[in-house]
């Protein structure tokens, strides 16, 4: 029994600041900034940082002149970075082309490790120093985690570098799958968006169709639908779904607000979200669309139009004609220009011009080739999902050794 609970005989609970070394980050000087032209010396942030890795679509540097000034704030690839403002807790370690950047003033570096590195990220990671992290939640306008609370974290760890490094690789290895499922969901995700913009503009047709495509305005396709204006009352269980943009923008219809069934019956009395109608935002994220493809007992706020598409038309179709490039400048173009969020009045968007398929056949195979990459997409991502619950399992029972890899 140890001070986090039972462990094997042959391991240690050690602080933190005894097998390593944790240093801060520097902030640039006063007036000197970054930039993403690229210099020899990179500056990583808390925005480049996920969960053990960075995002290196966005580096920015430091310029020439500067660095001599924060010279002594680098973090080497042998070393393991938090984030301590903001987002706090995430934990990664540095790739082979950002050896000896710059460590932002938001962020700490772990350094000079006196265990397996990657076994100690995997702690740092998981929900034993997690939790920790989100208890000694500094309250304020941007949280904060003390340098010296980094330094009392307990870590459990094996006596045996060998059973660190047997831990580390495992969970290694997971990780490598869940990388490529990753890299293979945006593979997909970018072989769809190069289809709809070939498919949804007839720059490609499929085989078998030769009607003309026409230019028409959405509200001779679409019957266009209001939310209510009313902030209405919340409830907590037994009520139905209020659906607002941000479940639209999230793709998110299980996580939503609920309010009473009397006050559902009266936003409903008129018309209601029907299976086949499509949901398009209005205020704040304008534009974007979801196929309403399940079926609903759901109310809606002013932030959503309701679109009822003319049974001549094919609803999905519609839908996906909101991804592409000329969709989007039509929406801009009838929207409140001055408005702060953007918004689109509910009129307006019956102005908007779309070219489409005559044939509603046609419209339908396009529609059909689309939501099959849909489908194919979110089986990769559930996949990825189960991925990621498994290896929480596996860090909860390896790093306390309630399950041993080497005896």
């Amino acid at each position: 029994m140890t001070e986090v609970g039972v462990i094997p005989e042959d391991w240690e609970v050690k602080e933190l600041s005894s097998i390593s070394a944790i240093k801060s980050g520097k902030r640039l000087p006063k007036g000197s900034l970054v930039a993403s032209s690229k210099t020899s010396y990179p500056y990583i942030r808390v925005i480049d940082m996920n969960m053990g890795y960075l995002n290196l679509s966005n580096i920015m540097y430091v310029p020439e002149n500067v660095q001599p000034m924060i010279s002594k704030y680098i973090i080497s690839k042998n070393d393991i970075y938090i984030s301590v403002a903001g987002t706090l807790g995430l934990v990664g370690k540095i790739p082979e082309e950002l050896d000896g950047a710059n460590l932002t003033e938001n962020a700490n570096r772990i350094t000079e490790i006196q265990c397996n590195r990657d076994y100690l990220m995997y702690y740092m990671m998981s929900p034993l120093i997690q939790n920790v992290i989100e208890a000694e939640r500094t309250i304020g306008a941007q949280p904060k985690l003390a340098l010296q609370r980094i330094r009392d974290f307990y870590i459990v760890l094996p006596r045996d570098n060998r059973e660190q490094t047997a831990i580390a690789a495992a969970l290694s290895d997971v990780d490598s799958l869940i990388s490529a499922l990753t890299k293979k969901i945006e593979k997909k995700k970018a072989i769809k968006q190069g289809l709809m913009q070939q498919l949804l503009t007839g720059k490609k047709r499929l085989s078998g169709f030769n009607d003309k495509w026409k230019s028409m305005l959405l509200g001779d396709i679409a019957e266009v639908k209001d939310g209510t204006h009313q902030t209405p009352q919340y409830v907590k269980s037994g009520g139905k779904p209020f659906y607002s943009v941000e479940n639209v923008t999230a793709d998110d219809f299980k996580n939503v607000k609920h309010i009473s069934l009397e006050e559902h019956k009266a936003l409903t009395s008129n018309y209601r979200i029907e299976k086949g109608d499509v949901l398009m935002t209005r205020i704040g994220s304008i534009g974007c669309c979801k196929y309403v493809d399940w079926d609903v007992d759901a109310s809606f706020y002013v932030s959503l139009a309701l679109l009822k598409i003319n049974e001549k038309y094919d609803s999905k179709f519609i839908s996906y004609l909101s991804n592409i490039k000329s969709f989007k400048e039509e929406v801009m173009l009838n929207s409140l220009v001055f408005a702060i969020p953007q918004k689109i009045n509910l009129g307006n968007i019956s102005l908007i011009k779309v070219y489409i398929p005559t044939s509603k056949a046609e419209q339908t195979a396009i529609a059909n080739i689309l939501s099959d990459c849909d489908s194919e997409i979110a089986a990769l991502e559930e996949k990825r999902d189960k991925y990621k619950e498994i290896k929480q399992g596996m860090m909860q029972q390896l790093l306390t050794g309630k399950i041993r890899l080497i005896k």
